[in-house]
């Protein structure tokens, strides 16, 4: 085991020493933090303000005061305050005599806004919940109809455990978690991750052949499979701390101008999750989108390593992964490419509303199937998508990471087969065996 580790350590450290890992993770975290500075929802001073009397579980004394003071009419006196110039000046400023402070009349209204989607989404809940009920009484017992049972039982079992929706500052969570002041549909942070690893892990395994010492590595005692996985869980171990880097580094941006707080808060109450089927916290979220795309991470690893050994040159490994990543790229958008070039072109009209490019067939089948549809992880979280497998709700996401899992483990088995009993230059019946005491040729001792 000290040995494996050594070497783990070993090949770690060979990763991180290639001049293009730093070069990249610099110009990566500067265009991270450069974005996330300027995002577009940002906090002011009066959210934080306001938001210190009504953040948290919703109390109808908070909203009957936002109530009262959100519905002034241009009649009422108004407090005018000191403003710098290029700041955006409201057009009416209200006192609330309750907390003793002045707000603009926009953000009392926002905060109506979402305080009555909150009483609107828990009203919401309990007639989803009866419904299911009514729906599960009614399929009881009916053999034929055993799916329609177990979904509407899904349904009632996800909407009862749900946990309270918060009052809170969404716009720190929403930068972080939707990105939609940034990019649509394809996270563009996403990929910059993505290339860093390809860019870093591409040699691996195919500098020992560039470098022509596999057959002094495949003729040593651990020069096969310890070698290998030592090579791996380095490679794995690198992919998880740089996307651990550059999502910290988007976090602590935020924090400087979006308040980051209530993390504990159930993910429905982020408005673009309040249709989530998983009853999450906002953290649980951040760690769950973390460990799947650490996954596609590790998919595009073990197709460089696949490469790697078979080509056994670093820059083929780099082209194959790199059009790789693409490849998958544009088969998981190539339904938007074309549903958004016939709306510019006029060729078709913009969908009704609540209709979008989700339903088509070809969609539906990428979300299986196409492991860089990571990429679009919250087409997945934002709704309830099932499929009916051997009569039980399965989600699309579930399957699509459970071929993801498949892959990997097919990549592992395939590439280790190969890595292990490719001919080093020397015959394989000289590498030594564990307990064996009988001479060696002298060739073992390289």
């Amino acid at each position: 085991m000290k040995s494996f580790l050594r070497l783990t350590d070993y090949e770690f450290r060979k990763i991180c020493m290639q001049p293009i890992v730093w070069v990249l993770l610099v110009l990566f975290g500067i265009y991270s933090v450069q974005v996330y500075y300027n995002a577009n929802m940002q906090n002011t001073p009066e959210d934080y303000r306001l938001y210190e009397h009504i953040g948290g579980p919703l109390t109808e004394e908070n909203y009957n005061i936002l109530k009262k003071y959100a519905a002034v009419d241009t009649q009422q006196p108004m407090v005018s305050g000191n403003f710098q110039d290029g700041e955006i000046v409201p057009n009416e400023m209200v006192e609330v005599t309750e907390w003793g402070e002045s707000y603009s009349k926009i953000s009392l209204e926002l905060a109506l806004s979402r305080a009555d989607s909150i009483l609107k989404d828990e009203e919401n809940r309990q007639y989803v919940m009866a419904q299911a009920q009514e729906n599960m009484r009614k399929l009881e017992g009916d053999s034929d109809q055993q799916y329609d049972y177990r979904y509407n039982k899904m349904i009632y079992n996800q909407y009862a455990n749900r946990g309270e929706l918060m009052m809170m500052n969404a716009y720190g969570w929403t930068n972080y978690l939707e990105f939609s002041s940034v990019m649509r549909p394809v996270n563009l942070f996403d990929l910059t991750a993505f290339l860093l690893c390809i860019f870093a892990l591409c040699t691996v395994f195919a500098r020992d052949y560039e470098n022509r010492i596999i057959p002094i590595l495949h003729t040593s005692y651990q020069g096969r499979s310890v070698l290998y996985f030592s090579k791996v869980v380095a490679g794995i171990l690198f992919s998880a701390l740089s996307l651990a880097f550059l999502r910290i580094l988007m976090i602590i941006t935020l924090m400087t101008n979006c308040d980051m707080s209530y993390v504990t808060a159930p993910v429905q109450s982020l408005g673009f999750f309040q249709n989530c089927p998983y009853n999450m916290s906002i953290l649980q979220m951040i760690f769950f989108q973390y460990g799947v795309k650490l996954l596609f991470i590790v998919f595009l690893f073990l197709i460089t390593v696949l490469i790697g050994v078979l080509a056994k040159r670093s820059l083929i490994s780099l082209v194959g992964s790199f059009v790789g990543l693409v490849g998958m790229t544009a088969l998981a958008l190539r339904s938007d490419a074309g549903f958004y070039f016939e709306i510019i072109t006029n060729q078709m009209p913009a969908p009704p509303e609540g209709q979008n490019y989700a339903s088509f067939g070809y969609e539906n089948i990428m979300k299986i199937f196409n492991p860089a549809m990571v990429m679009r992880l919250n087409d997945y979280l934002e709704q309830y998508d099932y499929v009916n497998v051997l009569g039980f709700p399965v989600s699309r996401m579930a399957l699509m990471i459970s071929f993801m899992i498949l892959l990997i483990a097919v990549l592992l088995i395939v590439t280790h087969w190969i890595y292990t009993r490719q001919d080093g230059g020397l015959p394989h019946r000289w590498e030594r065996k564990k307990g064996s005491s009988n001479e060696q040729p002298s060739a073992h001792t390289v």
